[in-house]
């Protein structure tokens, strides 16, 4: 069973999201060149976003962000670092009895089980690690270390199928702790996937798929010519002039963006939590997708944008994305505005598939919900979850 959302979004005068030349994000669709915000960018905002908020008991705004629904959920969070050895495992050690010179090696060879054999430091990516692995790693450390094995002895505990017959019992049973449920990940690992290429983790499916934000008509774009004052310059002879000048591209767009939460995946990845709190978490993905900003240039250009629809899918049908619905590029008709007729046409799009490929099952639209107790935000990313959640019990 799959959670589909889809929704348009737009930015006035903005750049939320650019390449490394400097420059708006860019992609080709229907022949035509279009503004792209990634993925990834999409993803980080909803990981590390701190303004995310809801409407709770009594009418009043709480916090909604992922680290708070980790904590609803009694869950950690991920660390997405080259650093993990360094800064989380060897002060544990330390904080453990460990000298500075055995904890700085153990967390070496810790993080060696990410590397090659032959491998240096230099050559190390940023990893995923659940804080809760990290507390499983730093006991195995400790209970090989007590048992007076040497630090070259951690990877082969990890190289074999079956730990040695000598292998500490305390060894052993950190090893099973770090294997016995895939949420050790975090809760943002275990949503959006992990790649493990080491010994020390196992990899992770992705239970929610995002596509890049494109938007519905051709790229538009201005660019910016802006100078910056020197307030000490008198303005006479070598003092005239700007203290600094430059030029950047900005852009208006409206963006279709598109999420795919896979529930039999999620339902894999988190297995411990109860039908209610898997209910919870599909609503505050919607309720998250709804608010979240990947936005860059904030001070210059603040980059808020306006919600202008959102639309949820609920079945078991195959997913399929609605960006044909702009594959000719949107424009303004008489009568109704951009993202009016971008509203229009995602709508026909999508009773246009229902014939042809059938329909998801369930679909709602945001307006739909207006005029309910809660924001019609929020009050359809409620409906949707008890939609999932229902189907997930009848299945």
């Amino acid at each position: 069973m799959f959670v589909q959302i889809h929704f348009l979004r737009d930015y006035s005068t903005a750049l939320p999201n650019r390449g490394q030349d400097g420059l708006a994000k860019r992609t080709f669709y229907g022949g035509v060149e279009r503004q792209r915000i990634s993925s990834q960018s999409f993803k980080a905002a909803l990981r590390d976003s701190p303004s995310l908020v809801r409407q709770g008991s009594e009418g009043r705004v709480v916090p909604d962000a992922m680290s708070d629904l980790a904590a609803e959920l009694g869950l950690a969070k991920s660390v997405r670092s080259v650093l993990i050895g360094e800064r989380k495992i060897k002060p544990a050690l330390e904080k453990a009895g460990f000298s500075a010179e055995d904890a700085e090696q153990w967390a070496q060879a810790t993080m060696g089980l990410w590397r090659k054999k032959g491998a240096t430091v230099e050559a190390d990516t940023p990893i995923v690690v659940g804080e809760h692995e990290i507390v499983a790693l730093v006991e195995i450390a400790v209970a090989l270390a007590g048992a007076g094995l040497k630090v070259d002895e951690l990877r082969p505990l990890f190289e074999k199928s079956r730990p040695p017959k000598d292998t500490p019992e305390a060894a052993i049973m950190a090893l099973q702790n770090l294997n016995a449920l895939k949420s050790h990940v975090g809760l943002d690992g275990a949503l959006f996937g992990r790649f493990a290429t080491g010994y020390a983790v196992n990899s992770v499916d992705s239970a929610v798929h995002v596509a890049h934000l494109v938007t519905v008509h051709p790229l538009f774009s201005v660019t910016d010519f802006f100078s910056a004052q020197d307030l000490l310059k008198t303005g006479e002879g070598a003092d005239r002039g700007a203290g600094y000048i430059d030029t950047a591209e900005l852009t208006s767009g409206l963006f279709y963006g598109y999420v795919v939460v896979d529930v039999r995946q999620l339902s894999e990845n988190f297995s411990e939590l109860s039908d209610e709190q898997k209910e919870g978490l599909i609503a505050w993905l919607v309720r998250a997708i709804a608010q979240v900003e990947p936005a860059a240039k904030l001070g210059s250009t603040a980059p808020y944008s306006g919600l202008r629809e959102l639309v949820v899918e609920v079945g078991r049908r195959q997913p399929r994305t609605l960006i044909g619905a702009f594959e000719a590029p949107v424009e303004t008709v008489s009568g109704r505005s951009l993202s009016e007729e971008a509203r229009m046409r995602l709508k026909d799009h999508a009773d246009e598939m229902d014939g042809l490929i059938g329909s998801p099952g369930w679909r709602s639209y945001l307006r739909d919900h207006v005029g309910a107790p809660l924001p019609a935000a929020e009050a359809l990313a409620a409906a949707a979850g008890a939609e999932a959640s229902s189907r997930l019990v009848g299945a």
